[in-house]
């Protein structure tokens, strides 16, 4: 097969952590990632995978594949959508980083705007982000082993961020000026 993109950081993550990048490997409210199924199902997913790049794709995959993407009007839990087995990208990444995290990779979400050919222009979407010597960008939503360029980022964090979106609702303009 194809060997997968590398992150342009290492593959396995240097130590120690920076403080600010060891809290997001803890539990939050809607990122159980101490809950038993979650840690059980984390180390099923990366059983035998050689460095954390690996584990990272695994649980990007794993997420991908067994989500049907569907639009749900929740603020979701980790939990809640391991049960529901749909979501969009709010769904997708909550899971995402609590498997993650119970893997032992710091995660968090990035919420933004992307590109959407569908819409022909740029909409609401949130991803995760690990650290590997840095943040790394990966879309299980789309698919995307490493999140495209047309990700923008406007906020990092959970849940309790997304209020301060309304900051930009209706005053972000972007421009497209080519897209190939």
């Amino acid at each position: 097969g194809t060997s997968a993109p590398m992150p342009p950081a290492t593959r396995t993550r240097p130590a120690p952590l920076p403080a600010e990048v060891a809290p997001l490997l803890e539990p939050e409210l809607l990122v159980q990632s101490d809950h038993p199924r979650i840690r059980a199902l984390a180390a099923e997913i990366t059983a035998g995978a050689v460095d954390d790049w690996e584990r990272v794709l695994r649980v990007n995959r794993w997420v991908h594949e067994r989500l049907d993407k569907r639009p749900v009007a929740s603020l979701p839990s980790a939990l809640a959508v391991l049960d529901a087995g749909e979501g969009d990208c709010n769904e997708h990444t909550v899971l995402a980083v609590a498997l993650l995290r119970a893997a032992g990779l710091p995660a968090r979400t990035a919420i933004g705007v992307v590109w959407s050919e569908e819409a022909g222009g740029f909409g609401y979407h949130a991803w995760p982000e690990v650290w590997l010597g840095r943040w790394v960008w990966t879309d299980p939503t789309f698919g995307q082993e490493v999140a495209d360029a047309t990700h923008i980022k406007l906020l990092a964090g959970g849940v309790e961020r997304w209020p301060e979106l309304a900051a930009f609702l209706g005053r972000l303009e972007l421009e497209v000026k080519e897209v190939r």
